[in-house]
């Protein structure tokens, strides 16, 4: 009766939107603090929200995301946070998130020619979260 009703809630949650698909690494382990940053990420990709990234990212991935901006700035510094993402400028939707064990997080997003895998690691201090590696094959970036 447990599992039946843990099972409703969780569909519940996915249909009300508040959920994304979650497994658990190989040993059984998940940070859900993680998966909520990461979904945190996700939104914050756009906009203007460097502050907020530069405090949640590696200097190397801050520095992969300096290199990929190669338009005119009128900052002293501009970033290309899409390197978080897909390659698609018109359609780019945070599809799931999953554990891939010590610290990587899978994150499969959707574009308008299909969906695309970005590998993240995410190292944990206290109760802050930052991203220090980075897999992207669309944007050729292998931060490990």
């Amino acid at each position: 009766m447990k599992k039946l009703l843990i099972s409703l809630l969780a569909v519940l949650l996915v249909l009300a939107g508040n959920a994304y698909p979650v497994l658990a690494d190989k040993a059984g382990n998940t940070d859900d603090g993680a998966v909520r940053f990461l979904r945190t990420v996700s939104q914050k990709i756009e906009g203007d929200n460097d502050t907020w990234m530069l405090a949640h990212t590696s200097k190397a991935i801050q520095k992969a995301a300096r290199d990929a901006y190669d338009y005119d700035c009128d900052a002293k510094v501009c970033y290309g946070w899409w390197i978080l993402r897909t390659g698609s400028q018109d359609m780019d939707d945070l599809v799931s998130i999953k554990s891939a064990g010590k610290g990587w997080y899978t994150v499969r997003r959707r574009h308008n020619d299909g969906q695309v895998d970005i590998r993240m690691r995410v190292a944990r201090s206290g109760k802050s979260y930052k991203i220090t590696g980075l897999i992207n094959p669309e944007h050729g970036i292998s931060i490990r």
